[in-house]
């Protein structure tokens, strides 16, 4: 599904060329699609001479760090403010919910131009100036190649452009394991191998350096894993106590939902991360015979039919985990499944 006020490939080189100052930033902790669809575009538009910075609120997670050998990303600070402020063009990948950009968002100016490039519906369509969303693309990354194949008039990409897309597409579809991959994520992969990318190297990097903190914390999950629903429903808690013991940070849970869901037999997984400031977070992924973003959606939360998430304010860990058992009911006794 298109939004109903998407721009053009064109209207998007109108906008790129008239910018002098063009600003390209993701969502809270960044994942692997978000930092690899700002840094495509990045040395596209460096190499066009623009002056171009990519700034996000969080640090880039060490796992995707091999992606920026130059040190082109910056963690956003109070340092940043003037020059966030005089961007001409202001372009937020893989966003979802503006709200998640965090504390940059009130520095846009109300003469800066912004769009939205994603695959996941917006909650408010409004807050850009023009947005690039479909939500039939496996990857933001897939949106942000199909424009540099037109821009760049359908030539092989350098390797720094075709790896940090090929990482937005393994990353958004589990290495096209995932129910989001379809015939053009194929050809997208196939194209960028045609442009010097090594698949295997990626996987390397991507999926099997994991730091020994991520796996002493994985081993209590595993060892604090809940069923129900006849085994249908998993989930996990992740508190700041567990993250204390291990030495571990946020950016260490990535991928344990999704791990969680491989259990045979489970249909929906989840995570309860505990968040500072008395918050939590819940992360949900489905098999696909269930919809998951309807629930994350009760929480004010949203995403994908079969991965989606959402921030509850001012609960504790065991009052989220009632909120979600509860909620799994419509899913396992009553008969809201997708097929």
């Amino acid at each position: 599904m298109k939004t109903s006020n998407n721009i053009s490939q064109a209207i998007l080189d109108r906008q790129i060329l008239e910018a002098s100052t063009i600003l390209l930033t993701s969502h809270i902790n960044p994942d692997g699609d978000g930092i690899g669809s700002e840094l495509a575009l990045y040395y596209h538009l460096s190499e066009m001479g623009k002056d171009c910075r990519i700034i996000n609120t969080s640090k880039t997670p060490e796992v995707y760090s091999f992606l920026d050998e130059d040190k082109v990303i910056e963690t956003y600070s109070a340092d940043h403010d003037e020059w966030i402020k005089k961007a001409a063009l202001v372009i937020i990948f893989d966003i979802g919910d503006i709200n998640r950009i965090g504390e940059m968002r009130n520095l846009f100016s109300d003469k800066s131009i912004s769009i939205c490039i994603d695959h996941h519906p917006a909650r408010d369509e409004k807050v850009y100036t023009y947005t690039m969303i479909n939500t039939e693309e496996p990857s933001t990354g897939s949106i942000v190649y199909k424009y540099l194949i037109h821009a760049r008039n359908n030539k092989k990409l350098p390797l720094n452009i075709a790896v940090p897309l090929y990482v937005a597409l393994i990353t958004d579809t589990g290495s096209f394991r995932y129910s989001n991959t379809n015939s053009e994520a194929h050809h997208m992969a196939a194209h960028l191998i045609e442009s010097g990318v090594k698949p295997n190297e990626i996987q390397n990097y991507v999926y099997e350096s994991r730091p020994m903190v991520q796996v002493k914390l994985l081993g209590k999950i595993i060892d604090g894993l809940q069923f129900q629903f006849e085994k249908q429903f998993v989930w996990f808690i992740v508190n700041s106590k567990m993250m204390s013991e291990c030495g571990a940070s946020h950016k260490d849970i990535d991928g344990f939902t999704d791990f969680a869901r491989t259990i045979q037999g489970v249909e929906i997984s989840c995570m309860i991360l505990e968040l500072p400031d008395n918050n939590i977070r819940l992360n949900f992924r489905s098999k696909g015979k269930y919809s998951v973003n309807d629930i994350a959606g009760k929480f004010k939360g949203g995403g994908h039919p079969f991965a989606a998430g959402a921030v509850i304010e001012n609960c504790d860990v065991r009052d989220a985990e009632n909120l979600v058992l509860e909620e799994m009911k419509s899913k396992f006794c009553g008969s809201s499944d997708v097929n």
